[in-house]
C-alpha cells in the first residue's frame, strides 16, 4: 500500500493580477523541502480550463493508478485551508467518501466546506469523483482549497496540509465512509502478499476512447466563479 502513488495536483494563475497560484506555491515549497510522502506524484500548474484540467488529471490517474488523488486550488476570498466535501454539476453533487470532518478535527487553520464554488476547481473535483465512481476504481479523491499565502499564515497552512496528507497516506485518518468489509479485507490480503491493488484498474478504458466532451461544463459556468478557480 505504501508504494502505491498519491497524486497531488495544483493550478497555475488565472488572473492578470496574480503572480502565482497559492496551491502551486504551497506544493512547490513542500516538494523542494522533501516534506511530502515519498510516493507522491505532483502534477503542477494545471491549466485553469473546464476542458483541459479534468483531462490532464484523469490522464495521470490512468498512468499512475493512485490510491489517493488530492486536487488543490486557490481560494482568494477564503482565510483558511478548506476541505471540500463535494463537487457539483448543476443540481447533481458527488461527495468524497473520505471523512473530511475527521480530517479537519484538531487542525489549526482548516475548515470543511460544502460548496467548492462554480468554477474550474469544482468542475475538476466533480469530474474526478465521477470518473472514479464510474469505473469502480480503488481510489479516493479530495479537493483542498488553499487561501492566499502570507508570511503570517504560511507555516500553519503548511502544517495542516502536511498533517492531512500524511494521515491519508498512512491510512490513519479520514477513512472512507461505509467501506465494505469485503473490499477492505481484499486490500489487506493483497497488502500482506505484497501485491498492488489492481481491482478496477484492469477494466479501466483508454482515456481518449472514453472521455466524453459532452461532459464538460458550459463556458457560462465560469461566470459564477469570479474569486475561486
Amino acid at each position: 500500500m505504501a508504494d502505491t502513488p498519491i497524486l497531488i495536483t495544483s493550478f497555475q494563475p488565472w488572473r492578470a493580477h496574480q503572480t502565482a497560484n497559492s496551491s502551486n506555491v504551497l506544493l512547490s515549497g513542500l516538494t523542494k523541502a522533501k516534506r511530502l510522502p515519498p510516493n507522491t506524484v505532483w502534477l503542477s500548474e494545471l491549466v485553469v480550463n473546464f476542458e483541459l484540467a479534468p483531462t490532464q488529471v484523469i490522464n495521470q490517474i490512468c498512468i499512475h493508478q493512485p490510491r489517493l488523488v488530492i486536487c488543490c486550488g486557490m481560494a482568494e476570498t477564503r482565510s483558511h485551508l478548506t476541505l471540500e466535501a463535494q463537487g457539483s454539476l448543476g443540481d447533481h453533487s458527488l461527495q468524497t467518501p473520505l471523512d473530511v470532518s475527521a480530517l479537519a478535527k484538531d487542525a489549526i487553520y482548516t475548515q470543511v466546506s460544502q460548496d467548492a464554488g462554480r468554477f474550474v476547481c469544482n468542475h475538476l473535483y466533480y469530474r474526478v469523483l465521477e470518473y472514479i465512481k464510474r469505473h469502480h476504481l480503488p481510489c479516493q479523491a479530495l479537493f483542498i482549497h488553499v487561501p492566499a499565502l502570507t508570511p503570517r499564515n504560511r507555516a500553519v497552512i503548511e502544517f495542516d496540509f502536511l498533517r492531512i496528507v500524511w494521515r491519508l497516506g498512512k491510512g490513519e485518518g479520514g477513512k472512507a465512509k461505509g467501506e465494505g468489509g469485503k473490499a477492505k479485507g481484499e486490500r489487506e490480503r493483497r497488502k500482506g502478499r505484497g501485491e498492488r491493488n489492481t481491482v478496477g484498474w484492469a477494466k479501466l478504458p483508454a482515456l481518449l476512447e472514453k472521455t466524453n466532451p459532452l461532459y464538460l461544463a458550459s463556458p457560462s459556468d465560469a461566470a459564477h466563479g469570479k474569486s475561486d478557480q
